[in-house]
């Protein structure tokens, strides 16, 4: 190896270096934050039906993505199975639990998706009407499944996850809601909505106060 040789190699090997630019171009699209270990509020399936960690393609020359998923809101890395989610977080106000009353959003894991569905679903989430959700929310809320019952915050948090399920159908129909198993991932094709988080106004509080 000439001394040429090992210059591009060091400067190839530069932490400091520049990111590709399609991360970059990903990375302007998202609202930086702090690393955080508090734990959002996520809901997940009970029964899994079984990941690649890629987030919206671009990220695959991260070194280290769940550092990255984790410094982003919802602050959490992505679900088994789960390969994209969209950038933006669905506006929502919870009537029950510890965060009723509070400012916070949505946001969707999903896996199994073609080029074309990823393409379209980041949009399509984004312009999802916050109002016609929530009160599609509260309607399926007076329809709770028996082992909610008792429980407002778990019916709620359910009926969340069924009118993700029903909005993410208009452009990604049949989606189903399940988490793959450890180290398995879904085919393009059998598109899975894996996980929903919580990401709340306080959360975002105790994060700028240090917490």
């Amino acid at each position: 190896m000439n001394d040429q040789e090992l210059d591009e190699r060091l400067h190839r090997a530069d932490p400091a270096g520049p990111a590709p630019e399609s991360l970059d171009a990903t990375i302007d699209q998202l609202v930086a934050r702090p690393l955080v270990a508090r734990p959002r509020r996520r809901w997940r399936p009970v029964v899994a039906v079984g990941g690649t960690l890629v987030l919206v393609g671009a990220l695959a020359a991260a070194t280290d993505l769940d550092s990255f998923l984790l410094s982003v809101p919802p602050f959490a890395g992505l679900e088994h199975g789960a390969d994209f989610r969209p950038s933006a977080g669905l506006a929502f106000v919870p009537t029950e639990g510890p965060d009723r009353g509070e400012q916070c959003r949505i946001y969707v894991d999903l896996g199994g998706l073609t080029d074309d569905q990823r393409a379209a679903v980041g949009d399509y989430w984004a312009s999802a009407d916050p109002a016609a959700f929530a009160a599609a929310v509260q309607e399926r809320m007076q329809h709770p499944r028996p082992q909610d019952v008792g429980s407002p915050e778990s019916i709620q948090s359910w009926a969340v996850v069924e009118q993700s399920l029903a909005v993410l159908d208009h452009v990604i129909p049949g989606i189903e809601w399940g988490a793959a198993t450890p180290g398995q991932s879904f085919e393009p094709g059998d598109p899975h909505l894996a996980s929903v988080t919580q990401l709340c106004r306080d959360d975002l509080d105790g994060l700028e106060s240090g917490e």
